[in-house]
């Protein structure tokens, strides 16, 4: 679950977010929040995180919580905390490419060579890169692009040995599920979330739901006409945006 959070919601879709127009607020606020979830998976899963993120949460829910009674300085705190919120999802992404990357190798799965790439996920993988090939996507397709780190597929693989139609529709969505890692440590955990997610799906689409939008299910758009101006390397690369 964690892997999927981090392939598909954050820094992705906040990113798609806060560069459109109108800004959907309270969907964005929430997405900040969320990262408090992403982390605390990250957390159970033993993996060695620093404890600043539960402070971003802490101002992020203070901004939510005082939203109206601010004025003016309410956006620029949000344009720091999206970015903030953005730098962490690329901390936590490097952290774990790095263990699956590892895990992979030490049980005979061979690595993604250096530099190799397919349409969704590249090695070696760094933030600044994925953000700028995000930020280019953004403008010239009204998209966004944001690559995931090849182990990623490793993970996807697993999935898609639960379920042909999954394996089909990922690989559709441009990843190559073809790795034979079994999941080490983690394999029997990651075979029952894929066999709940399209369990999932079959019942959501059954009612008329993409399962890929629950996230937004039940948050009326609170909407504004501008952008936000995300401040250092991120205003520099939505400049174009504007």
């Amino acid at each position: 679950m964690l892997v999927d959070y981090l392939i598909v919601k954050i820094p992705a879709d906040i990113l798609w977010i806060a560069w459109t127009k109108p800004i959907r607020l309270r969907i964005l606020l929430c997405m900040l929040h969320s990262l408090q979830y992403t982390y605390q998976l990250a957390e159970k899963a033993n993996l060695p995180v620093p404890d600043d993120y539960k402070e971003y949460v802490s101002r992020i829910d203070n901004l939510r919580a005082t939203w109206f009674d601010l004025h003016q300085e309410r956006f620029a705190m949000l344009e720091e905390l999206t970015e903030r919120v953005c730098e962490l999802a690329g901390y936590l992404i490097a952290l774990v490419d790095q263990v699956l990357s590892e895990q992979a190798s030490s049980s005979g799965t061979s690595p993604s060579a250096h530099g190799k790439s397919d349409s969704r996920c590249v090695s070696p993988w760094q933030y600044k890169n994925a953000l700028n090939i995000a930020a280019a996507s953004r403008w010239i397709s009204d998209a966004i692009d944001w690559p995931n780190p090849a182990s990623f597929q490793n993970v996807l693989s697993l999935y898609a040995s639960v379920s042909p139609a999954l394996r089909d529709y990922l690989e559709a969505q441009g990843f190559n599920v073809r790795s034979d890692w079994n999941g080490g440590p983690w394999g029997k955990g990651l075979k029952l979330h894929a066999k709940a997610m399209v369990d999932y799906a079959e019942k959501a689409l059954a009612m008329g739901i993409p399962p890929q939008k629950y996230i937004a299910l039940g948050y009326p758009g609170i909407n504004t006409n501008r952008p936000l101006q995300l401040k250092r390397n991120l205003s520099k690369l939505i400049k174009m945006l504007r």
